[in-house]
């Protein structure tokens, strides 16, 4: 097959590129944070190897948006779900996914658990409860810190001993 650029309305730009074939998903450019264009007079859109994230830039600005990833998030169970407590992710990357809390003996009010994932420019997450205890606390519960790797959600008041908190989440940054 031959190569090369193909304008269409318009002279071929190499900074620029699309990949067809037919009976084939569309593909779009991959590389690293290495080959980022970071300077951009185009939106543009690609596939970061490093981060193994989809990733978009609007024209003229200087950071990725992270539209679409293949990481799995991990969790740190946090001292106020109480002793035994464990927190795990439910097939969720860093987009999107499930997170459960079961919590311990003696919960008090502080962080429950911490979000951990690949840097983002401006981390935000929202969560929605999956499950009648996790819907009972949503009043409680809240964003008490984020960073570009960590999200720690806590609460206000304890939550009750030896109980499955169920949540979906969509995070974005």
């Amino acid at each position: 097959l031959p190569t090369g650029e193909v304008g269409i309305s318009g002279a071929p730009n190499t900074a620029l590129s699309m990949l067809f074939a037919l009976s084939k998903p569309l593909g779009i450019p991959s590389g690293t944070d290495a080959t980022r264009a970071l300077s951009n007079t185009y939106g543009s859109i690609h596939y970061n190897a490093t981060n193994q994230r989809v990733e978009v830039i609007g024209a003229s600005k200087g950071y990725y948006q992270m539209i679409a990833s293949y990481v799995s998030i991990t969790l740190t169970v946090g001292t106020a779900a109480g002793t035994g407590a464990t927190a795990a992710p439910e097939n969720a990357t860093e987009t999107h996914g499930g997170i459960r809390l079961d919590t311990g003996t003696s919960p008090t009010a502080g962080t429950l658990f911490t979000v951990n994932f690949n840097t983002m420019v401006s981390p935000t997450i929202v969560l929605f409860a999956k499950n009648a205890s996790a819907a009972q606390q949503a009043a409680n519960i809240y964003v008490a810190t984020t960073s570009p790797t960590q999200i720690t959600i806590a609460c206000i008041s304890a939550l009750p001993a030896s109980t499955i908190f169920r949540w979906s989440f969509r995070l974005d940054g």
